[in-house]
């Protein structure tokens, strides 16, 4: 873990002197190599599972395709703090979206949104614009005319042709959609008859060194 973090400290003082448009950008495995560390082979299993904590668990990436410039520092801790407070209101998160819907979509006694512009369930396959104005075109063959449109679909949906634009996108922004990769997390969770491992003040989370990266390597302990 020393080693890792001076070299995740000589990595961030490289990234500093980069060009900030990123033309000089490497990636994470590229700079560990220019400081002679490679954890991940010739490597032993705690090598790679502290290097899998440290970059595929935050970024959801490997060091091979992940960004210097762009994670180092990282923008979230950089900006808010170091501190990741995890959220455990048993309201749920939607609570916050029901608030600010509220505002301005009608709903009824009970709190639930019934306002006829919401359309639920509804599947995207069309997105026809011009100099008019915008028209979308459901799964059901139903339209909705509007002067903008705010895509929000993922980058798994934008990389597919589930969604046709007419007009295609502009060459540099196929590119940019074409340019990311869909992160993806397994999440297994499991529940046992009695508590086995140690607690208190720093064991919530544990890692499994085992001899192929990547595997079962971060365990999260959730109190009963």
């Amino acid at each position: 873990m020393d080693r890792g973090d001076e070299v995740e400290e000589l990595g961030g003082k490289l990234a500093a002197e980069m060009d900030p448009s990123g033309r000089d950008d490497i990636s994470i495995l590229a700079m560990q190599r220019l400081f002679n560390h490679q954890p991940n082979g010739p490597a032993t299993p705690v090598d790679m599972v502290l290097d899998y904590f440290r970059y595929d668990y935050e970024f959801a990436e490997p060091p091979r395709v992940t960004s210097l410039q762009g994670t180092e520092p990282t923008a979230t801790f950089a900006d808010f703090g170091d501190d990741a407070n995890f959220v455990a209101d048993q309201r749920g998160f939607e609570t916050l979206i029901y608030h600010i819907a509220g505002q301005y979509l009608r709903s009824d006694k009970s709190g639930n949104i019934v306002d006829p512009r919401v359309k639920l369930n509804k599947v995207v396959r069309e997105i026809s614009y011009d100099q008019r104005g915008v028209v979308v075109t459901t799964e059901d063959n139903s339209a909705y005319s509007a002067d903008y449109v705010i895509v929000s679909a993922s980058i798994g949906v934008l990389q597919s042709d589930l969604i046709q634009f007419k007009p295609q996108l502009p060459a540099w922004k196929i590119l940019a959609i074409y340019r990311f990769d869909m992160g993806v997390y397994t999440k297994i969770f499991l529940k046992f008859p009695r508590k086995f491992w140690p607690t208190g003040p720093g064991k919530q989370f544990f890692v499994y060194a085992s001899s192929r990266r990547g595997y079962y390597g971060m365990w999260q302990v959730n109190k009963p």
